[in-house]
């Protein structure tokens, strides 16, 4: 958990770069992080790293902590980066709950020059275009490297729980 906590400092400060980093202390940045569910401890994580992120930075960066209260099915967080939109914030993170959903919501991101990354699960290839980068893990490799450690624990083959 820390790792995502350390990930989502990152992804602050990238942030800022992407936005103009050069000029960073004489204006104040307001950048939204968006999570799937606001009621998931691992998400928690992510608000420490931001909040972290924000104070490193001095002052110059406020963390926007916003999402919808339980994991839908991704309008209501559509609809949240919508209107982080209007209010003109200077950077999104997002962690898509509906892949197809927030691409929508994030091409008027992109033509109002805002911005964003995505985190924990990224967008589909065919709109990773809308986003600066995208944060996070590779499930795929984590599952061979698991199933590795796994052929050590039991090379003659065996029950394993995990």
């Amino acid at each position: 958990m820390v790792r995502s906590a350390l990930l989502c400092a990152a992804a602050v400060v990238a942030l800022v770069l992407a936005a103009g980093g050069a000029s960073a202390a004489d204006k104040k940045y307001t950048f939204a992080l968006v999570p799937k569910n606001t009621n998931n401890p691992f998400f928690d994580q992510a608000l420490d790293g931001c909040r972290k992120a924000a104070k490193e930075l001095g002052g110059t960066v406020q963390c926007l902590y916003i999402g919808p209260g339980e994991h839908g099915g991704g309008g209501e967080q559509a609809q949240i980066v919508a209107d982080l939109i209007t209010k003109r914030v200077d950077g999104i993170a997002v962690s898509p709950a509906n892949a197809a959903a927030i691409a929508n919501a994030l091409a008027s991101a992109k033509a109002a020059h805002i911005p964003v990354l995505t985190w924990d699960s990224d967008l589909l290839e065919r709109d990773k275009g809308l986003r600066a980068a995208y944060v996070g893990t590779h499930n795929y490799d984590i599952g061979v490297d698991l199933a590795k450690l796994a052929q050590q624990a039991k090379p003659q083959g065996g029950t394993l729980c995990i």
